[in-house]
C-alpha cells in the first residue's frame, strides 16, 4: 500500500476507486501497523517504445525512499498458450533484466534491493511489542 493513490502504478487494476475511496483503506493500513511505499510501480502492459525503455523510465523515476515494484518477469515458454495478449511483455521483460547492460545501468541509479522480509519483521516486532504492552497494561 502507498499513502496516496495517485503514488499506486497499477491504476488500471482499480477502476472506479477515488482518492477518498483509497484514503480509507490507508487509514486501515496504518492502523494495523503495516509499512507504506512512498511509490508502487508496476510494469506498463502495453508498450509504449523500444524493448526496456518503459521499464529504465520506471525505475529511473522512483523516489529514492521505500518503493515496491511490480515487475512480470518469465521466460520464454508456456506464458504464450497461458497468456496470449500480453505474453510478449513479460518475456521481454525477462530478456532485459537479466542483461549486464541493464545491470550496469541499474547500478547507476542509486537504488538498494530489498526483499520483503526486513518489512515483515518489523511488522512482527511491532506487534509482539504491542502484545506485550497491552497484557502488562491489564495485569
Amino acid at each position: 500500500m502507498c499513502p496516496a493513490f495517485s503514488a499506486y502504478g497499477g491504476q488500471h487494476n482499480l477502476q472506479g476507486v477515488t482518492e477518498t475511496d483509497f484514503a480509507a483503506d490507508v487509514a486501515q493500513v496504518r492502523r494495523a501497523g503495516f509499512a507504506l511505499f512512498d511509490r508502487i510501480a508496476e510494469t506498463d502492459w502495453h508498450a509504449n517504445g523500444p524493448p526496456g525503455a518503459d521499464c529504465r523510465a520506471m525505475i529511473a523515476g522512483l523516489p529514492h525512499r521505500l518503493s515496491f515494484l511490480a515487475l512480470h518477469v518469465i521466460r520464454p515458454g508456456d506464458i504464450s498458450a497461458i497468456d496470449p495478449g500480453f505474453h510478449a511483455i513479460r518475456t521481454v521483460e525477462y530478456d532485459l533484466y537479466r542483461t549486464a547492460a541493464f545491470r550496469d545501468w541499474f547500478n547507476t541509479q542509486g537504488i538498494a534491493l530489498q526483499g520483503m522480509r526486513p518489512l515483515q519483521e518489523a511488522l512482527r516486532a511491532k506487534n509482539e511489542r504491542n502484545k506485550t504492552w497491552t497484557a502488562s497494561a491489564s495485569a
